[in-house]
């Protein structure tokens, strides 16, 4: 395979293509003016914006071709980095957050939140390579509770769907990937009816076998013998069968399905996705083999044995309505219905449960004179959990039926104090069933030093509440409220735009939290201690007419961790421990560089690289864990399991005519040469990591 991969490559090198139709024919100067929806509730110019945003633009991810939201973001956003887990999905962090579950962050769809309560946080979307019905992505880095709400601690991804004015006609997309194998057919039309009336219609289809083992090897940082007798040495290929790697949950296609039909002001979606991946545990290293395995290689090959996996479908209706009263003042109505199903598979454990939600908001703004801006809304949230799903078999395990209901009421105040002043105020405050009153408040002073440089003064406060079923679990054992976790956040940013050709930034920030997380000796997420993490990230930003370039690097530190009484250890940190002073989870240093260049108007080159320059703390967590467990300690000789990860991707498309258009796609190439350089580490793991599958994919796409 991977000789076949790189005579492909090398073989196909002269046949580079574009699209004419892309932002990247955009000047520096105009693409800096693309209006950015997600960061304020009062309208903004983009360089007021008062945040770090990262606009994920249409082009960008037809040029990327990831194979995941995941994938897309960890290539264009900077700080931002994904780690494997043993027991569940793959985690995506950001500025040195990684948590063990997927709630210190919010994914929203069109502004709509669309994470599970109930265990996961935000699970649906973020797996599956349908990405064709999205438009642009919109990541808020650092905390935004003030306007989203609880659980935007680390950052907001803000999804923004394609309707008929941003796509008009048919388009059907075929795809398919070899090395990670997969398959996937994508369909959409876009009917513009009137001046003011559309609709569109997108459907994606996808199967995804995955990679297998041999082409995605596990390897461990340490020698060990399995629960069967079997060596496994330290840096080699585990000798137990890990499964194909991201192979899809039960092996059932992946689905995505979004309608939108907009009439005037009145807009109203419905969408809905299915999706899951497999994944390895730590078995048979660390637990006995579960019921059913072979007691020689290969161990889950009998009928009856068990693939770890987690699954998810999810559907959402949205209608909202925005009443313009006046010039000036405007109220837009918001209603939405949503329902997630999920299913976990382990040995020890079979799950699925269902929670739905009916979620109202109202939003007034109003432009009270030249200077002076206002938002102000409510909302309100009715939710149930601990139903039994339709979509998988399996056990609730989660308390019986329940409901929660939450009251929120959100504002902003924008003020225009001279020319190169302005100020947001804003913040918002939530009542929760089993939380008390939580407040989120932000301040930010942007300052137009001159008119190309702006500098950013921004502090907040945004906070997060526990999961659904161990808030429950809270209250029916004592009858109280749970804690919830808070961030509080300095960050100072200054933008350049140098040139309309070229564009600088940097960012630093220092946030204190106090930490929920996972609690071994509960066997739950309680708060643990407090932590303060500092970094800085640069970006620029490079565009000529045929060619453009984004290059960031982002630093995150651990400042200080103090554990709660009663905790002795954390997956955070080893450094309470004595161990390091560093976060494990974590790459100190992240790189990213992605540059398109166009040949023709019909041919264009792409290309990224994200670089992990190490993992120092995950190497202080694993020497301190093994030093005080019966595995054997780390010796310190295999450092390969800490040292930097590499991923390459290289990309071609050819534009046919101006109906058709074929790309080929290269994924994590340096593993052709060197399969450790495309490692990635477990979070919260003795230093186990699992590689990427060097890999291609093939895509024709026509219009008509």
């Amino acid at each position: 395979m991977k000789s076949l991969l790189l005579l492909f490559i090398l073989s196909f090198s002269n046949y580079i293509t574009a699209d004419e139709t892309s932002i990247y024919d955009l000047t520096l100067e105009e693409l800096l003016e693309v209006r950015i929806s997600s960061a304020t509730l009062t309208e903004v110019e983009t360089r007021e914006i008062p945040g770090a945003v990262t606009v994920i633009d249409k082009s960008m991810i037809v040029s990327a071709k990831a194979r995941s939201l995941n994938e897309l973001l960890e290539i264009y956003v900077p700080n931002i980095q994904v780690i494997r887990h043993h027991w569940e999905s793959d985690h995506l962090g950001i500025r040195g957050i990684m948590n063990d579950r997927e709630d210190k962050y919010l994914l929203l769809v069109n502004g709509r939140n669309m994470n599970q309560k109930t265990h996961t946080g935000a699970q649906s979307e973020r797996d599956i390579p349908l990405l064709g019905d999205i438009h642009r992505v919109e990541v808020i880095r650092g905390p935004a509770s003030a306007i989203y709400g609880p659980g935007a601690i680390s950052m907001v991804i803000n999804i923004i769907t394609e309707n008929a004015e941003t796509f008009e006609g048919n388009e059907l997309t075929i795809t398919a990937g070899a090395g990670e194998e997969f398959g996937m057919i994508e369909f959409k039309h876009g009917l513009k009816i009137n001046r003011d009336t559309g609709l569109y219609f997108y459907l994606g289809l996808g199967k995804y076998s995955g990679a297998q083992s041999s082409e995605a090897p596990e390897k461990l940082s340490f020698n060990d013998t399995t629960f069967f007798g079997d060596k496994v040495q330290s840096g080699q290929p585990v000798t137990y069968d890990t499964g194909r790697d991201y192979h899809s949950h039960e092996g059932k296609p992946d689905v995505k399905l979004h309608l939108n039909f907009k009439k005037g002001n009145w807009d109203n979606w419905i969408r809905f996705t299915k999706g899951g991946r497999d994944y390895t545990l730590a078995y048979p290293l660390l637990f006995p083999p579960p019921r059913g395995w072979n007691s020689s290689p290969p161990y889950n090959s009998i009928e009856g044995s068990v693939t770890p996996s987690s699954g998810y479908q999810h559907l959402t209706l949205l209608s909202s309505y925005l009443h313009e009263i006046h010039d000036n003042l405007s109220l837009k109505y918001t209603l939405s219905f949503d329902t997630q199903e999920f299913s976990r598979d382990h040995w020890y454990l079979d799950q699925s449960f269902r929670e739905d939600e009916i979620y109202a908001q109202i939003m007034a703004n109003w432009d009270a004179a030249e200077n002076h801006k206002f938002a102000l809304g409510i909302e309100g949230s009715y939710e149930e959990f601990g139903r039994d799903s339709k979509a998988y078999d399996g056990q609730t395990n989660t308390p019986s039926p329940w409901s929660t209901n939450t009251y929120s009421l959100v504002g902003e105040y924008q003020w225009d104090i001279t020319e190169r002043w302005l100020l947001f105020l804003g913040g918002r405050i939530d009542e929760h069933s089993y939380t008390d009153t939580m407040y989120s408040p932000r301040a930010s002073l942007i300052y137009k030093a001159t008119d190309r440089d702006t500098l950013k003064f921004i502090t907040s406060r945004s906070l997060r509440t526990n999961n659904a079923t161990e808030m429950r679990q809270t209250y029916l054992i004592d009858g109280s409220n749970s804690d919830s976790e808070e961030i509080t956040n300095y960050e100072f940013r200054w933008e350049r735009e140098h040139s309309n050709h070229l564009f600088f930034a940097l960012s630093t920030y220092y946030h204190d939290m106090e930490l929920i997380a996972y609690n071994e000796s509960a066997s739950r997420s309680t708060p643990i201690g407090d932590q303060s993490i500092y970094g800085a990230e640069v970006e620029i930003k490079y565009s000529q007419e045929n060619f453009q370039a984004w290059l960031s690097h982002g630093y995150s530190k651990l400042d200080n961790f103090k554990l709660a009484d009663g905790i002795d250890r954390s997956l955070s940190s080893s450094e309470p421990n004595g161990y390091g002073d560093d976060l494990a989870n974590w790459s100190n240093h992240i790189t990213k560089l992605s540059m398109v260049y166009h040949l023709n108007p019909n041919f264009e080159i792409n290309s990224s690289l994200r670089i992990m320059w190490g993992l120092q703390g995950h190497e202080d967590f694993a020497k301190y864990e093994l030093d005080t467990s019966s595995v054997p300690g780390y010796d310190g000789e295999n450092k390969r399991s800490f040292e930097e990860s590499l991923f390459w991707n290289l990309g071609f498309r050819y534009k046919y005519s101006d109906e058709t258009t074929f790309s080929v796609n290269a994924y994590n190439l340096l593993g052709i040469f060197d399969e450790d350089l495309n490692k990635r580490n477990y979070y919260g793991s003795y230093g186990d990591s699992r590689s990427h599958a060097a890999a291609v994919s093939f895509s024709i796409s026509h219009k008509f």
